[in-house]
């Protein structure tokens, strides 16, 4: 069995931004152990991807067991969460390039450290954009599928 390590999910609220066409952007990167991924202060659409993670993590609330997808929108990177009927969950991060996925790393974690990551990341951009008085569909949609994961585990 792989080892646990602790799962997170970094953001920087200080890097936020609003382009002009109402997109938010910002720094956003997970944690696993004491290893970055895809890099410390991802540049990403961090309102967009947490809506995309969440809505694939509450699959697995429904009693569903298997693998999960979470993409990143800018870059080749992704890691994927399996889960089975205990608590344990391995995670594993990948890099698309030149027509193959490459393993990057694999860890393993609880999946209440996902979930609990997944809606600390999540309050924190909520928190900051409604703050700063941003008004989106994708913070609509973020905060219900932030809504619906709360209650749900």
């Amino acid at each position: 069995m792989i080892a646990e390590e602790l799962f997170s999910i970094q953001v920087a609220p200080d890097t936020l931004m609003r382009r002009a066409s109402g997109s938010i952007i910002g720094h956003i990167w997970i944690i696993l152990g004491d290893w970055a991924f895809p890099s410390v202060a991802w540049d990403d659409f961090p309102v967009v991807i947490l809506g995309w993670w969440i809505e694939s993590w509450l699959s697995t609330s429904a009693g569903d067991h298997g693998t999960v997808r979470c993409n990143f929108m800018d870059g080749p990177y992704w890691y994927e969460i399996t889960t089975s009927e205990t608590e344990h969950a391995i995670v594993q991060c990948f890099r698309h390039s030149e027509a193959r996925s490459k393993l990057l790393h694999k860890a393993g974690c609880k999946r209440s450290s996902v979930t609990g990551a997944l809606l600390a990341a999540s309050e924190t951009i909520l928190q900051v954009c409604k703050e700063l008085r941003w008004t989106s569909k994708d913070l609509d949609n973020l905060l219900r599928l932030h809504s619906n994961l709360r209650s749900t585990f």
